[in-house]
């Protein structure tokens, strides 16, 4: 851009020759009329013009050539004007051109003839180099020694000699010489950073790979490119021929992507293997139904070879998220049972489905076992407790006898008189017969309940003459404590309570009984009261508590808390059971705190009328056969 072209140079060439011809005529013409006049002895004065018009055309002349030169120079100025702004909006483009550039973070090479670099970006920098630095060197510098041979002009063309290739099989080239759409595209080739250390294993791809680092400190890694270049041509001196004048190009980091590639192909190599290893059966069914793939667990479970499942029709509906259990037909008549699920997949880029098949005959026959192990179990309980309940009431009718005849020969000494040993031996009579037909009676209610043959019998009847009621029973109870005392508290405001009294007067004698039997000093208390349209009856006692561990099991069948020390508790262990599904059967509950050492509290809640509704969390211990109900009082 220092020198003019040749359209700017001729406007002003031209108006400066015409403006110096003008002025040199002007001046001869100045000097022909100059005194004395030189053609006076030439030219006779009376025909020849006079010096006065010579001076005159000597005017005219100079006043040409002031006016070419003025023209000129104004031409000249515009030229120079518009040629500065010009060279302003190039170096505009140039600057955009440069910034956009060297913002891309894609490196832009351009190599002469030789393949020797003549300009690169700033993004060179990722690879450690300072564009400078690489500018004149060959572009194998930074090229990886096995991969040279295989982009490089000098090395491949060779190989090509007298072959007609086209632009299909034309090799590609670093250093393209051929332009446009013949130029090469997406070439991948190896760089290799500056100051890449000499035992360093070209190729490496490691996981953490960012701008070719590797994993372990700051050594630099093997960066993976893409190549896109074209040849460069220019005008030659010969007229109609071109001449090649080196190549440009991009190179773009992939480093990051070919680590993907290897990680999403390990992911497949390894999902390949779980399929083809897995125990459950995995199909791809197309959209029209069409098996496309099975592995081999499909066959076993479907007793079909690959090659006979891969195109056959699946022939049970497939939806997506879809989790259902379906009928299995083998060969030679066999058939399973099968859980299948369903979800969206991809095969050969078409919308398809993966369906996993997992056998669950054995799972679906133990089932069915397991169904009529319980109902034989069942059964067998049913007719254990109903033989319990028809032994209980056999064995209850001689005991009767017993205790009736031991009490009738006590009571009628005076009939019948006895001797001290005889009646010792009588009254020992009497007690063991009624802790007989206690633990009898106990074995007969939870029959009773199990066999849900108990029978709910609701009165109405006054909670201050029961309370009155069970104060005499614990007073008898603590006969032989002389240093336990029995405390009734009753609410005053109880309205008429309705509910089966026997059973009620029942769960309080065996709560009542149990606080008597832990405790040796201190008290025992019943307390009565009224709270959110239920009735309350909390039994207290001050004695050795229960622990903790052992609180979630005291309302289990025939399970006892012992005494630290002592002699093992008498009783069958089924006093609480008993009343835990009594209170529930009454549509209530029974619950515990306790403290250890401090003592216990049962709470029994009972609704103030009862409505039939059992509460039961466990059903069938209070009746899952029902219970019934004869709608009389008793």
């Amino acid at each position: 851009m220092d020198c003019e072209s040749d359209e700017t140079r001729r406007p002003g060439r031209g108006g400066i020759v015409h403006a110096a011809v003008a002025t040199a005529a002007g001046l001869i013409f100045l000097l022909l009329a100059a005194e004395p006049w030189p053609l006076k002895g030439v030219f006779a004065e009376e025909r020849l013009p006079g010096r006065i018009q010579f001076q005159q055309l000597a005017l005219v002349f100079l006043a040409l050539g002031v006016g070419f030169g003025t023209a000129s120079l104004w031409r000249w100025r515009r030229s120079i004007e518009e040629r500065r702004g010009i060279e302003r909006a190039l170096a505009g483009q140039v600057e955009q051109y440069t910034t956009l550039i060297q913002t891309i973070p894609d490196i832009i090479y351009e190599l002469d003839a030789n393949g020797r670099f003549t300009f690169l970006s700033d993004a060179v920098r990722h690879l450690g180099y300072e564009p400078q630095e690489l500018v004149g060197d060959h572009f194998s510098r930074i090229v990886h020694p096995d991969d040279i041979v295989a982009v490089s002009r000098a090395a491949i063309l060779p190989k090509y000699k007298g072959k007609t290739t086209g632009d299909a099989g034309a090799p590609k080239l670093f250093d393209e010489r051929r332009s446009g759409d013949r130029g090469t595209r997406n070439l991948q080739v190896r760089l290799v950073p500056k100051d890449a250390p000499t035992d360093y294993v070209y190729g490496e791809l490691h996981s953490s790979a960012r701008w070719g680092r590797k994993a372990r400190g700051d050594q630099p890694g093997c960066w993976y490119a893409e190549v896109h270049s074209s040849g460069k041509w220019g005008q030659a001196a010969r007229q109609g021929d071109k001449q090649f004048l080196g190549s440009i190009g991009i190179i773009r980091d992939i480093t990051e992507r070919k680590r993907l590639a290897q990680n999403l192909e390990a992911s497949h190599e390894a999902f390949q293997a779980i399929v083809a290893k897995g125990s459950d059966g995995i199909l791809i069914v197309d959209g029209e139904g069409t098996v496309r793939y099975a592995n081999p667990a499909a066959e076993t479970l479907l007793r079909r070879t690959t090659s006979e499942l891969v195109g056959s029709t699946f022939g049970l509906p497939v939806v997506a998220g879809d989790d259902t259990e379906v009928d299995v037909c083998f060969v030679a008549g066999e058939t399973g049972v099968a859980e299948m699920r369903v979800v969206e997949s991809v095969w050969d880029r078409e919308k398809a489905y993966l369906v996993s098949l997992h056998d669950i005959t054995d799972r679906k026959q133990m089932e069915v076992d397991l169904e009529q192990a319980k109902e034989a179990a069942e059964a067998a309980n049913q007719a254990k407790s109903e033989f319990l309940a028809n032994m209980s009431h056999e064995l209850r009718t001689p005991l009767n006898a017993i205790i009736g005849f031991s009490e009738g020969l006590l009571q009628r000494a005076d009939r019948h008189p006895l001797n001290e040993h005889q009646k010792d031996r009588v009254g020992k009579i009497l007690l063991g017969g009624r802790h007989l037909l206690m633990l009898i009676n106990q074995v007969l209610d939870i029959s009773k309940i199990e066999a849900g043959q108990a029978a709910v019998h609701p009165t109405t009847f006054d909670v201050y003459r029961l309370a009155a009621g069970v104060q005499g029973m614990a007073e008898a109870l603590l006969r032989d404590k002389p240093d336990v005392v029995f405390s009734l508290d009753v609410a005053d405001d109880l309205p008429p309570f309705t509910s089966d009294r026997d059973k009620v007067w029942q769960i309080l004698l065996n709560l009542l009984s149990n606080a008597v039997k832990f405790t040796e000093h201190g008290c025992v208390t019943l307390r009565v009261r009224r709270e959110d349209g239920r009735l309350l009856f909390s039994a207290e006692d001050t004695g050795i508590g229960i622990p903790e561990d052992k609180r979630a099991k005291v309302f289990e069948k025939f399970v006892q808390v012992q005494r630290p020390a002592g002699p093992c508790t008498k009783g069958t262990g089924l006093g609480l059971t008993i009343s835990k599904s009594l209170a529930e059967l009454l549509g209530g509950s029974l619950t515990l705190n306790s403290v250890q050492d401090r003592g216990c509290t049962f709470t029994l809640s009972l609704p103030l009328a009862w409505d039939g509704q059992v509460t039961s969390e466990n059903e069938e211990l209070v009746g899952q056969y029902g219970c019934a109900y004869s709608g009389e009082p008793k």
